[in-house]
């Protein structure tokens, strides 16, 4: 009956069992089937290349009225297929490994790869291939070979370099067997390569390990990328080298335990290294093969120096420098620079950046680099003019009443010599927060009138011989500007009939300012000396892109040395023996003696009149800790310590000054120096751990700050004292202890009736020198 059988059949195909996933079946007929005289015929059903197993196939016709087993119930019948594995096809892994990848071995000696390598055989439709079954028996057992090859690969974008040499082939039979099925074997669908290993693995290199069937060649092989897996993570291998070699990690270097060896921050090195990470790597490795290209390329990649191929693994690759900024570098594999800096050891300023010290900032505007040049000579200019009016006025007042109470040049040499030692604390760099750090910075600068600084350089541009020509022609302009000054103040007085002295004040002056200067001056002579080995060669300590030793350089040296003995040795020595002279001739309390050397010797007990030598051997001492000592601060801050404690003992057993109080603020302003260079060893070396110590390192910051500004503070109260004392000694005509307008007024130009000599030589005979009282002085300190 065509009207009962005329509904629509389906067919659906279901894979039995516990199959991983359910196959691809493709039906050519989409759509259901209408029956046709009681059968539906399904033409084209095409179920792929599916996987091994039972698949069902159930024919359904939905239900209907017309159905005999009821309206509701569908009529099915279903049929079972068998699908057997096919022939074998490729080789695949049977555990974590895909094709392709790069993997690690564990271990050096021998290379042995962990976990071991298990490989399956699968037909075309992706079914394992079971060597039990029948239809496979005649092929058990079923044989893998293993073998390893050293790649040598490129691409379009990379040089070909191939060095048999450097990194030789494995050589010999490196094939590992292994067999699936047959008499004794594990498993009849996988087996491991428990054996394999690579006997020589190499830092760097890449090793293709090739799986493929010994039986039949025409079964698709697989393959993994292989590579030693390096050494201990502060260790590091050398490219080519056995796996088994390792060095420890150079100081200023990073290891991880590969061939890449980075630098610290704060550490330089002349190359730099590309590492590739593993998917980058396993992108080349692909492209290479899909090109089928073999030639040879290095792993570890040097940019920055261009090299022969065989020194990619000189010692200068893995020698690392420290910086003389430690911000300066940032380190890394690329051994970059900050922002700002550049050259060796990132010791160069950029363009557009001005160095001070060994800092680079950014330049301001002309208008500004011009007004903090101008604030820098006004605040230089009012050094020397305070501090050689202050000798000049102290030489007027020699001899007359109370004179031991005017010593205002004293004051200000002591406290100059204090900023001067505690300034040059920034240069031991003992990791100071930075605002004190900036202040340090800042007085270094200006006590030391140093001209490197951002404004200067970045309007003048000048390297270090540049600057060292404008501090050897400082002393020669400020004599000529110093004759100028005086000998047109003495032709003035001269017209007018109140002739003063000319030569004693130019004396006096040019002693004052070289007094300010010299340190300064030795160090930059010494500078001209001391050079730094880098990779070979010597360059210039503070212009580390200078280099050292070439015909100019030895020029200069010539002149520093020169100028730097006369400095150093030959004028001191001069002024000593003046003075020699002057004791020996008993003229030492001399106008004369006083108005041209007085600043060498005043202040000092009679006995004590050699002390200002002691004094400028300290300085020279210091000078010349921070120039050798350069490389090593923390060494510079003990042996400066060392200084400094020597010099306090000393001021303590000689007593040389003529005042009590002042030996006591010279002995308080050097433990000041001793406490600030002690706190901040401690600081460098203990306190820097740690939120404890950082609470701690505060706490001793803000009392070094205080004892600076009370050291500081007591400086300016004797100073003020002592000029108090000049002021009304020279404004007080009638001694009442009163200043009046009138009195102001007519000392203020009439010097003559003040009694200062008038400077003609007619003046009446001066006291004894005795400054601050030396008699009673020596008897109290006695």
């Amino acid at each position: 009956d065509n009207a009962r059988v005329a509904d629509p059949a389906t067919l659906t195909v279901e894979l039995q069992g516990t199959a991983p996933a359910a196959p691809a079946i493709n039906f050519s007929v989409t759509t259901p089937v209408l029956m046709v005289d009681g059968a539906a015929v399904f033409k084209g059903v095409d179920v792929g290349t599916p996987l091994s197993g039972t698949y069902k196939f159930t024919f359904v016709i939905p239900s209907s009225k017309f159905s005999p087993l009821g309206p509701s119930v569908s009529w099915s019948t279903f049929l079972d297929i068998e699908i057997l594995s096919g022939d074998p096809y490729r080789l695949v892994f049977a555990n974590n490994y895909t094709e392709g990848q790069l993997i690690l071995t564990t271990s050096h000696i021998g290379g042995q790869v962990s976990p071991v390598f298990k490989l399956q055989v699968l037909d075309i439709a992706g079914s394992v291939v079971d060597f039990a079954q029948a239809q496979h028996a005649a092929l058990a057992p079923y044989k893998l070979l293993s073998t390893t090859t050293v790649m040598r690969f490129g691409n379009a974008t990379r040089a070909a370099q191939t060095d048999v040499a450097l990194i030789p082939d494995l050589g010999g039979d490196n094939a590992v067997h292994a067999s699936i099925g047959g008499a004794g074997a594990a498993s009849t669908t996988e087996v491991g390569f428990d054996n394999f290993r690579i006997e020589v693995a190499r830092h760097g290199v890449i090793y293709r390990v090739n799986f493929s069937s010994s039986a039949d060649p025409t079964v698709l092989p697989t393959h993994v990328f292989v590579k030693a897996a390096g050494c201990a993570s502060t260790k590091y291998g050398k490219y080519g080298e056995l796996a088994s070699i390792c060095y420890d990690c150079p100081v200023g270097g990073v290891c991880d335990g590969s061939i890449y060896v980075g630098a610290q921050v704060g550490y330089w090195r002349n190359y730099a290294q590309n590492n590739e990470s593993d998917a980058q790597l396993l992108a080349d490795l692909k492209a290479s093969g899909a090109t089928g290209l073999r030639a040879g390329r290095r792993l570890l990649q040097v940019t920055s120096a261009p090299l022969p191929y065989d020194q990619y693994n000189s010692s200068d690759l893995y020698q690392f420098f420290q910086c003389r900024n430690v911000d300066a570098c940032e380190g890394g594999l690329q051994s970059t620079c900050a922002v700002g800096y550049e050259g060796n050891l990132c010791s160069s300023c950029q363009a557009g950046y001005g160095g001070e010290l060994t800092y680079c900032f950014e330049c301001p505007s002309t208008a500004a680099s011009v007004i903090f040049f101008v604030l820098f000579i006004v605040g230089v200019s009012i050094v020397f003019i305070l501090l050689v009016y202050a000798a000049l006025e102290d030489n007027r007042l020699f001899g007359k009443h109370n004179a031991e109470s005017r010593y205002v040049s004293v004051i200000l040499k002591l406290f100059w010599n204090y900023v001067q030692m505690t300034a040059i604390i920034v240069e031991f760099r003992l990791g100071f927060p930075r605002l004190m750090e900036v202040v340090l910075r800042a007085a270094n600068s200006l006590s030391n009138f140093s001209i490197d600084f951002r404004s200067f350089n970045c309007l003048f541009g000048l390297d270090f011989f540049g600057r060292l020509v404008i501090y050897l022609l400082v002393p020669a302009g400020i004599l000529v500007f110093t004759l100028l000054l005086f000998g047109s103040i003495w032709v003035y007085k001269k017209r007018v009939g109140k002739p003063t002295f000319i030569v004693e004040k130019v004396t006096t002056a040019n002693v004052v300012i070289t007094f300010l200067l010299y340190p300064t001056i030795l160090r930059q002579l010494a500078n001209s000396f001391l050079c730094r080995e880098v990779l070979g060669n010597r360059w210039l300590e503070v212009q580390l892109d200078y280099l050292c030793n070439t015909d100019a350089h030895v020029q200069w040296m010539i002149v520093s040395g020169v100028t730097g003995g006369f400095y150093a040795f030959l004028l001191p020595l001069l002024a000593l023996l003046v003075l020699f002279k002057h004791v020996y001739q008993g003229t030492l309390s001399s106008r004369e003696c006083m108005n041209s050397l007085g600043f060498l010797y005043r202040g000092y007990r009679r006995s004590r009149w050699y002390w200002e030598v002691v004094i400028h051997l300290r300085r020279v001492a210091i000078v010349a800790i921070v120039i050798i000592g350069v490389k090593r601060p923390l060494l510079q801050a003990y042996v400066c310590l060392w200084v400094v404690v020597i010099a306090l003992l000393l001021n303590i057993y000689f007593v040389p000054y003529s005042h009590e109080f002042i030996n006591k603020l010279e002995n308080f302003s050097l433990a000041t120096v001793f406490t600030t260079i002690n706190i901040g060893l401690l600081y460098n070396e203990v306190l820097a751990e740690g939120e404890w110590a950082k609470t701690v390192g505060d706490v001793l910051i803000w009392f070094l700050i205080i004892l600076n500004f009370f050291c500081i503070l007591l400086f300016a109260l004797v100073f003020l004292q002592k000029l108090k004392v000049a002021i009304y000694a020279r404004f007080d005509s009638d001694g009442d202890g009163e200043i009046t307008f009138g009195e102001f007024w007519e000392n203020l130009w009439n010097k003559k009736k003040r009694g200062d000599g008038g400077g003609d030589g007619n003046a009446p005979a001066p006291e004894p020198w005795n400054p601050g009282g030396a008699v009673e002085a020596e008897a109290k300190d006695a």
